[in-house]
């Protein structure tokens, strides 16, 4: 996950007027640095915190998977030289990639 995760989260935690620090206390992470790294792209949104995410800024977690999912379409179409509609999932895709996104399209 990137910059387009980091973006949309930091763009809804503002306009909720939450800080870094109150999100990743929600989230039980340690620092409101955590949360910054999340949203410069710098770190990847935890896996396990998507659900609490989507609760604390009071959006369906699918809003969120859509960003993740977008943004991992993006880099693959890139990587292709091309412009994609929709991800199809092979064995090309590194494992840990692959298990997120099943995870997130269950």
């Amino acid at each position: 996950m990137g910059k387009q995760v980091g973006i949309y989260i930091r763009q809804l935690r503002e306009e909720r007027g939450l800080s870094q620090g109150d999100v990743a206390k929600l989230l039980s992470l340690k620092t409101a640095q955590s949360i910054s790294n999340i949203e410069r792209g710098v770190s990847p949104l935890p896996r396990a915190k998507i659900k609490k995410l989507a609760d604390i800024l009071s959006v369906p977690k699918s809003d969120i998977v859509k960003v993740v999912l977008s943004e991992v379409q993006d880099r693959y179409s890139r990587a292709a030289g091309v412009q994609s509609r929709s991800i199809v999932l092979s064995s090309k895709v590194p494992a840990e990639e692959y298990t997120l996104l099943k995870t997130l399209a269950d």
